[in-house]
C-alpha cells in the first residue's frame, strides 16, 4: 500500500461556467484538496477568468499537457508518494460524479508508482498483441516516474495528433467504433467526415497512443478493485442509455 502523500487536482474543461465551477469545488472539498491544490486550464476560445486559458490545439490532450506544465512550474519538487489526480469535464456530463468522488477519496490515496485509470481491452490487436487502454477521461499519476514518463509519453501524441495508427486491421476496428448502434461504440452519433467524425478520430487515435506508450513505460496501471468494477459498470450503462438516446432521436428527427 502507497504512503500517505499529497493530492493534486487538475481539470481541463471546454468552458467553465459556474454551474461546473460550483461542481469541480464540491469534487475538491469532498476529496479534502485544498484549492490551493487545484489548477483548472479552459479550452474555450472565450475562457472563463477564473482559470487558465488552454489552446486547444490538440483538444483534451493538449491541455493536460498545458495543465501538466502549469504544474509543475508551481511544484518544482513532488515527492514520491504523491499523486495527481488529472481530469476533463465529461466528469460531470458522462459519470457518476459522486460514485467517482467517493472511489477517488477511499482508493486514490492506497495507489502505487503508476499511472492509473479506467481500463478496457479493445477488440483489435497493434504491435501482435491485444490493445489495452486506460480511458482518457482521467487519470491518477503517482510519483515523480510516473509523471515523467505521462508528460514524455504526452507529448509525443501531441506532436503525432493529426497522424493516423497505420496498423492491419485499425481503420475497419475505428469506423465499426464510430458507427452509431445501440449496442457499444460512440454514445455521440456522428457525420462520417464531418469535423467532429475527424476530432473523434484523432482523439482515439490519441487515446490509444498514449495508452501504448504509458504500457511501453510499464506505467500503465488499469483500476482492479471490485468496487471499480460495480463503478464501471453504472458509467457503462450510463453510456448506453446516453447511445439509446442520440440514436433514437436522429431517428425521429429523420
Amino acid at each position: 500500500m502507497a504512503k500517505k502523500g499529497k493530492t493534486y487536482a487538475l481539470l481541463v474543461v471546454y468552458g467553465y461556467p459556474a454551474k461546473i465551477e460550483n461542481r469541480w469545488n464540491t469534487f475538491l472539498d469532498a476529496l479534502n484538496i485544498p484549492k490551493g491544490q487545484s489548477w483548472v486550464l479552459d479550452n474555450h476560445p472565450q475562457p472563463s477568468v477564473h482559470c487558465h486559458h488552454g489552446s486547444n490545439a490538440q483538444l483534451e490532450f493538449s491541455g493536460y499537457a498545458e495543465i501538466l506544465e502549469l504544474f509543475k512550474r508551481d511544484c518544482p519538487a513532488i515527492s514520491s508518494n504523491d499523486r495527481i489526480v488529472l481530469f476533463n469535464d465529461t466528469l460531470f456530463a458522462h459519470h457518476w460524479t459522486y460514485g467517482w468522488q467517493r472511489w477517488m477519496k477511499t482508493f486514490a490515496p492506497r495507489l502505487p508508482v503508476g499511472v492509473h485509470g479506467d481500463g478496457r481491452i479493445e477488440p483489435i490487436h497493434l504491435k501482435g498483441k491485444p490493445l489495452k487502454i486506460i480511458a482518457s477521461w482521467h487519470f491518477v499519476i503517482v510519483g515523480t516516474q510516473a509523471l515523467h514518463a505521462f508528460h514524455h509519453a504526452l507529448n509525443a501524441v501531441c506532436d503525432a495528433f493529426e497522424e493516423p495508427i497505420k496498423e492491419p486491421g485499425y481503420a475497419a476496428y475505428l469506423a465499426h467504433y464510430l458507427r452509431p448502434r445501440y449496442f457499444g461504440g460512440v454514445t455521440q452519433r456522428f457525420t462520417p467526415h464531418s469535423d467532429a467524425y475527424q476530432a473523434k478520430q484523432k482523439a482515439i487515435w490519441a487515446e490509444h497512443r498514449l495508452s501504448m506508450a504509458l504500457d511501453q513505460s510499464e506505467m500503465l496501471t488499469p483500476y482492479g478493485q471490485v468496487l471499480y468494477q460495480g463503478l464501471h459498470g453504472i458509467d457503462r450503462a450510463f453510456s448506453a442509455w446516453r447511445r439509446f438516446r442520440n440514436i433514437w432521436a436522429k431517428r425521429v428527427v429523420g
